[in-house]
């Protein structure tokens, strides 16, 4: 039943999201070439001005469409979540024969997946503004030095952690997985207990329960900032100091494996407000 309720969540998001995934490397295209027009522009002095000015605009404007597009998704999948539970199709919803444990870690699955596909778009978009952008020194279209550019900057963070490398590549790609969790946690359980408190306008209650819980959060992390500034400035003190690559790499991995047990512990404890909440509070009438 899981992968059932996991299906629809995905084909209900698919029926509008494929815009995005036929629309952005589409204006990635142009946004790249754009860009370039503008960087080969400002080189001719005896160019016309509103050719790189147009180009520029257009450059931006499309930059600014690909990094916004991230909303839409964040929109579809958390209306999703919102109609599914908490409006009128909640009821039948919960009538399924499925515990609500189980729908809300599909719902979270469904987030969690829409996250990742996204950001592997945004990667791909990313890609082919570097691969276009700066102009070919053989005249080809694509500039493939890039790939040159991305090997030297893997070389040099592995010659100055060493071994550590793959631990430290392993512990970031686990912060972006918590991190992404986090995020989907945090707004499930605004919308959650928007829900949860008001009868009537639960979006609008939700989006208040949002800047206050996220004024609760900004406190919280500026007092865990206050205690944690000490370890860090020792921390980047023996990072700067050292000569040795095992020291260097080992800080590093030190480091960032604090942060993630940070936002773990934070999306597990949403996670399971939000399910209590569901569970025990949750109030449709």
């Amino acid at each position: 039943m899981f992968l059932k309720l996991l299906k629809y969540d995905i084909r209900s998001v698919w029926r509008i999201w494929w815009i995005a995934a036929v629309s952005l490397p589409a204006l990635s295209v142009v946004g790249a070439l754009a860009m370039r027009i503008f960087t080969e522009s400002i080189d001719d002095p005896d160019g016309a001005v509103i050719i790189p000015i147009f180009a520029l605009l257009l450059g931006i404007g499309c930059i600014f469409a690909i990094a916004l597009s991230f909303v839409l998704t964040m929109v579809l999948v958390y209306l999703r979540f919102y109609k599914n539970l908490y409006s009128d199709e909640g009821y039948l919803t919960f009538t399924l024969p499925v515990s609500r444990r189980e729908i809300f870690f599909a719902k979270t699955v469904n987030a969690f997946i829409w996250y990742a596909i996204h950001f592997v778009l945004l990667i791909c978009c990313g890609l082919i503004f570097f691969l276009i952008v700066p102009p070919s020194e053989n005249g080809k279209l694509l500039n493939t030095v890039v790939f040159e550019l991305l090997g030297n900057l893997v070389r040099s963070i592995f010659e100055s952690n060493g071994l550590w490398m793959i631990p430290i590549f392993l512990v970031a790609i686990f912060i972006l997985i918590v991190y992404a969790l986090y995020s989907i946690s945090f707004y499930h359980l605004c919308i959650t207990i928007g829900a949860v408190i008001a009868k009537k306008m639960k979006l609008l209650a939700a989006v208040g329960v949002y800047y206050a819980v996220s004024s609760a959060l900004s406190l919280f992390l500026q007092i865990v900032f206050i205690f944690a500034v000490p370890v860090y400035i020792n921390g980047m003190e023996l990072y700067v100091n050292t000569e040795s690559v095992f020291d260097t790499g080992g800080i590093t991995f030190f480091l960032l494996l604090i942060v993630a047990m940070f936002f773990s512990a934070l999306a597990l404890t949403m996670y399971g407000l939000t399910q209590k909440l569901i569970d025990r509070k949750l109030n449709l009438a």
